[in-house]
């Protein structure tokens, strides 16, 4: 179902990790939390390059609106 040959899931925060462990039958899921926008463009982009293998990616997603840290 997810295009995997082992039923390995690697989340880790290295791009090289997640890519090796995609090639090698896994899925390899990549921390991003933290990361801007175009970093995470960036990241993707990576792994395309070095893996035609399905991957993933970790992050956190704010559960509401985010609060004003600068009030005033």
């Amino acid at each position: 179902m997810l295009g995997i040959e082992y039923p390995i899931f690697a989340f880790n925060h290295c791009r090289d990790v997640t890519a090796a462990v995609s090639c090698g039958g896994g899925i390899g899921i990549l921390g991003v939390s933290g990361l801007e926008p175009d970093d995470i463009r960036i990241e993707v982009e990576w792994l395309k390059k070095h893996t035609d293998k399905p991957f993933g990616l970790d992050l956190l997603l704010p559960q509401g609106k985010p609060r004003n840290r600068h009030p005033g």
